[in-house]
């Protein structure tokens, strides 16, 4: 393909039903497909691309202002690459991002406007610019209004809400895609997420069993559509109740490296937001309730806690290529 230059339908026509196994249900074979023949359609032309990692490929494609970018890293380890334009020529300011990987496959991970990503092993990661539509997206949204419920020492229950259908342009007409599944991830204190459902679930709850008391725990939540495509994640950050025999501290993730800033912190009656735009911030109590919710439209924003009780609480910060959860302590009035 990279080289040949065969035409990428007649390559997956030739290579027999994408489709590997008889029940119809689509698997890695299928999601390497959809990497490609989603997002270069007809009209487009392989432009040149170069590389310099081992076990690493990559291809671009081009139809005027519209760029596709794909990525296929074979090594054993996370690989860090940069995206860096030919002399004479610009790539948009943003991509969407999806990707397969031995886990996952077509997930959505959001916009983003970075050129430096960090590839997964054993990975296939497509960027797609529609010119024409820059905020068109070929995924299911991820579930809505994600709490945890009846938490106790040890157990507790994840309860979300179906997010609306999405709308697929296929010619002559429109479809609106469902949903008809969930996965559900849990973070662990490496950073790593544990996908805990390899099977999608279609109920809108999943129980928690075997939790530690006065623990903070992480959990992720994707929608899965009728065509296979998943969604970005919903994350919620919650601490378990503790009445004897406490631990003298929770469970830490390890620093990260962010762009979003919160100060000042701890917050009397109001905070700044830095570096969010384009964000949503969702902010919640350790038990997952959400309590404010707002748009970031510039890179410093106003987040007011005013009226709340004091305590600990999570923010979110989703969108433009973020997906982060900040600790707030509101102090008493």
């Amino acid at each position: 393909l990279k080289y040949g230059h065969v035409s990428l339908w007649t390559y997956w026509v030739l290579e027999d039903n994408l489709y590997g196994s008889s029940s119809g249900i689509p698997d890695a074979r299928t999601a390497v497909g959809k990497q490609f023949f989603r997002f270069i359609r007809p009209g487009h032309v392989q432009v040149e691309s170069t590389d310099s990692i081992k076990s690493f490929i990559s291809m671009a494609f081009k139809k005027g202002s519209d760029w596709t970018v794909m990525m296929l890293n074979e090594n054993s380890k996370e690989t860090e690459i940069t995206l860096v334009p030919a002399t004479g020529t610009s790539l948009p300011s943003s991509f969407h991002v999806y990707q397969s990987t031995q886990n996952d496959y077509c997930v959505y991970l959001g916009k983003t406007t970075s050129t430096t990503l960090k590839l997964p092993p054993m990975s296939i990661t497509t960027l797609y610019y529609n010119g024409t539509n820059p905020d068109e997206q070929w995924a299911p949204s991820p579930p809505k209004n994600v709490q945890v419920t009846n938490l106790t020492e040890t157990t507790g229950k994840l309860v979300w809400e179906a997010p609306d259908p999405w709308e697929v342009n296929a010619l002559p007409s429109k479809y609106n895609v469902g949903t008809n599944g969930y996965y559900v991830y849990r973070k662990e204190s490496t950073g790593a997420w544990t996908k805990l459902t390899t099977t999608a679930i279609t109920s809108l709850s999943y129980d928690l069993t075997k939790l530690k008391p006065g623990t903070q725990y992480t959990y992720g939540i994707r929608s899965r559509d009728e065509l296979y495509n998943i969604s970005a994640m919903t994350e919620i950050t919650f601490r378990t109740p503790c009445t004897t025999n406490c631990p003298d501290t929770v469970l830490t993730l390890p620093q990260e490296t962010s762009t979003v800033n919160i100060y000042p912190n701890p917050v009397a009656s109001f905070t700044k937001v830095y570096g969010a735009a384009g964000c949503h911030l969702i902010l919640c109590d350790l038990n997952g309730k959400e309590v404010r919710k707002m748009f970031c439209t510039g890179d410093e924003e106003t987040l007011e806690v005013e009226g709340l009780p004091a305590g600990v609480y999570m923010v979110k910060v989703i969108g433009e290529g973020k997906n982060e959860t900040k600790k707030i302590l509101v102090l008493k009035p």
